[in-house]
């Protein structure tokens, strides 16, 4: 059980790190995935990014969206690996590909900002609304602001301010006036 063995391997209990570090060993997602982020996180054991890395990176080669957006994070940001923009844009597009909207909204981030894609305000959009449609709290955020410049869409105050509104409800504070 996943859960019960990352609090064990947070109470610093060595047995159950061994024993999650064998099931990554042996392929097991799941425990990639939690081996991952303890060692992200320093969750019970020092952090270790490029380790966290290597087994994100091996639970996103299995195909794990939320793998995959963290090893596209992971490569935007340099954290355990070189930093490499268009590989962060590869990874985001696998993950949202397979409906992660937090993957689309950073993939939209990429494209508005140019960064490891061409810059392009339209498939921004694109990209901010299927986050959007998915639930995504700050791809919300990013649609509205879209909509309220008229950046790669025609400029729809009344869009605006309902994508706005759903983000702020998402995030439970009031955004529309920040």
């Amino acid at each position: 059980n996943i859960p019960d063995l990352m609090e064990r391997v947070q109470r610093g209990e060595a047995a159950a790190l061994a024993r999650l570090e064998a099931e990554a060993i042996a392929g097991d997602l799941p425990s990639q995935l939690a081996l991952a982020q303890i060692l992200r996180d320093g969750r019970g054991v020092a952090a270790d990014p490029e380790r966290a890395y290597l087994w994100a990176r091996k639970a996103a080669e299995q195909g794990s969206a939320p793998a995959q957006l963290a090893v596209g994070l992971m490569c935007e940001f340099g954290k355990g690996t070189t930093a490499d923009p268009a590989a962060a844009a590869s990874w985001y597009r696998k993950a949202a590909d397979q409906g992660n909207a937090g993957a689309a909204n950073s993939l939209g981030a990429a494209y508005l900002r140019g960064v490891g894609v061409p810059a392009d305000a339209a498939q921004a959009v694109s990209w901010f609304q299927r986050a959007a449609e998915g639930g995504d709290a700050p791809g919300q955020f990013n649609l509205a602001m879209r909509y309220f410049n008229g950046e790669g869409v025609a400029a729809d105050p009344a869009a605006a301010r309902r994508w706005l509104e759903k983000s702020a409800a998402a995030v439970g504070e009031d955004a529309t006036t920040r």
